[in-house]
């Protein structure tokens, strides 16, 4: 067995004897991964609360109206190519549906066991809804990018990994992120970690990564967003073997 495989092999031991998750749930591991993850993992814990997706309706239809190119710089990862530019406002309306309807349907499953196999009904087929669903998530971290953005040019307190997203050269403003970064998610690459970090925020949670490739380090478990005093009943695990494909777990 090679370093590295006992490395893998230790970090999976200790999720299963230091945190009691017993269950693995694989993910489908192509570049919406991540936010596959997330969303999994969020149905599946019901102590965690989705966020409002009537406050994403209203600035998504504020933005329309006041910056309409924003919307229709929108790609959908180019998995939707017939969707044209007057029709990119509609299609993120459906996907903010697609979002709500789906989990207001799992959360009507009385048993974990139930939730994940209506889950993997279409999560990891690369379906119409699930493509939806990737994308209302996507635009969730958008419309973050912007309040969050918008706080930290007026001097008001935001997280550190703010700073670290807006830093990059290719996202000095939200527009450069959608354009540079958020596009080619689920198309060209996948999440980076600073992008962690606002995919939590935007989840309303923090995403309590074990990235068993870092087993016996400090870096092993690491959460997305990292704040102080952070309530630990409102986390979503996950779990990579490196730091590109996301897998989820339960107890």
């Amino acid at each position: 067995m090679t370093k590295y495989a006992e490395t893998i092999r230790q970090g999976y031991s200790r999720v299963v004897e230091d945190y009691g998750y017993k269950y693995l749930v694989k993910i489908r591991g192509d570049n919406y991964c991540a936010i596959r993850a997330a969303f999994c993992s969020m149905v599946l814990n019901s102590n965690v609360l989705e966020p409002s997706i009537e406050t994403a309706m209203q600035k998504l239809d504020s933005l329309h109206r006041t910056e309409p190119a924003l919307i229709c710089s929108w790609t959908f990862a180019n998995r939707f190519p017939s969707v044209q530019n007057k029709e990119k406002y509609e299609k993120l309306c459906i996907c903010l549906d697609t979002y709500k309807n789906t989990v207001n349907l799992l959360r009507q499953c009385s048993t974990t066991i139930e939730k994940l196999a209506q889950l993997l009904k279409f999560l990891n087929t690369g379906s119409r809804q699930e493509i939806e669903i990737m994308e209302a998530i996507k635009l969730l971290m958008f419309l973050c990018s912007i309040d969050l953005h918008e706080a930290n040019t007026t001097g008001k307190d935001v997280p550190v990994f703010v700073w670290l997203l807006f830093a990059r050269d290719t996202s000095e403003t939200p527009s450069q992120f959608l354009r540079h970064h958020l596009n080619p998610v689920g198309d060209s690459s996948g999440v980076e970690q600073v992008e962690m970090c606002l995919l939590g925020h935007a989840l309303q949670t923090t995403l309590q990564t074990f990235r068993l490739h870092q087993c016996g380090k400090e870096e092993f478990v690491t959460l997305y967003p990292q704040a102080e005093g952070q309530d630990c009943t409102n986390q979503l695990p996950l779990i990579a073997e490196d730091d590109r494909h996301y897998n989820t777990v339960l107890r």
